[in-house]
């Protein structure tokens, strides 16, 4: 009887060390999976503005890379070069994230995925909304002249909707409710009814449009 007992705890403290071996091996695969890109080097100021969606800052955020989710990672997102940035917590450097395997990721509360069909590496989008058809925002940074000729950044938001790999930009009301058949008149007069204005606040006027385009049985 000792005898087995003895046997059975020592079968138990051996898959105890081999889950924990596993897990140790797992946490420290992931961890160096994660923090293995390259050193961003890119001057991070460029008279007194920066490339980065948010600001100059880290923020807190979690992101699908390599296939694994890492959340509660410090992030930044170059919005001129489309790259994921990483703050490395031993050395207190920006890291970019390969691209290739940066499949989606959330920054300040804002959901961003790939589309990799769009070119070799693929572009990051925000999206705003996901049903049947999914309304994305492009950030995007542009260099510019002023006035006086200096050169400064400018923060540009495009509207997509996605209606399988077909992306459609979104300039006005319109460019949407042109879409949606016979079912445009009640759309429309949703659109006034509810003061919504494209102009004003595009982002939540095309979101409204399409959840009730499809509502509708769009």
């Amino acid at each position: 009887m000792v005898r087995s007992c003895l046997l059975f705890l020592c079968c138990a403290c051996l898959l105890n060390l081999g889950s924990m071996a596993n897990s140790i091996t797992d946490t420290i695969s992931r961890n160096s999976l994660l923090y293995n890109g390259v050193e961003y080097t890119k001057k991070v100021n460029y008279f007194n503005e920066n490339a980065f969606f948010k600001g100059e800052e880290f923020f807190t955020g979690d992101v699908h890379y390599t296939g694994n989710l890492y959340k509660q990672v410090q992030l930044q997102y170059d919005c001129i070069d489309d790259l994921v940035l990483l703050k490395d917590p031993l050395r207190a450097r920006r890291m970019v994230l390969i691209k290739e395997k940066v499949d989606a990721f959330t920054i300040e509360g804002h959901h961003f995925i790939k589309l990799e069909w769009l070119g070799e590496k693929g572009e990051f989008y925000e999206q705003l909304y996901k049903g049947k058809r999914t309304v994305l925002v492009q950030w995007k940074k542009n260099i510019v002249r002023d006035m006086t000729l200096q050169e400064r950044y400018i923060l540009v938001k495009t509207i997509y909707l996605l209606e399988g790999k077909n992306l459609t930009r979104i300039t006005k009301a319109s460019d949407l409710t042109n879409l949606m058949g016979d079912k445009k008149r009640k759309v429309q007069q949703f659109y006034r009814e509810n003061n919504l204005s494209f102009k004003r606040d595009p982002a939540t006027a095309t979101v409204k449009l399409v959840e009730k385009g499809e509502v509708e049985g769009w």
